[in-house]
């Protein structure tokens, strides 16, 4: 971040007219990045499920109750 932010101030000292909001603030990368993320009620319920989508296994055990 430390690196990014300087070198977004030294852009900003270079052509400050190209920041209409002013001086840029680099932002921290997010803690967690999902491609599926699990649903609150199953994080709420404490359920671990290793794949969060349909799989034909489940599928077929579903069927069969």
């Amino acid at each position: 971040i430390v690196e990014r932010q300087r070198a977004l101030d030294h852009r900003y000292e270079i052509n400050p007219e190209r920041f209409v909001k002013g001086r840029p603030i680099a932002k921290a990368p997010p803690n967690i990045v999902e491609i599926n993320p699990m649903p609150q009620e199953l994080i709420d319920e404490g359920k671990q499920v290793l794949v969060n989508f349909p799989t034909l296994s489940s599928v077929k055990e579903r069927m069969a109750e």
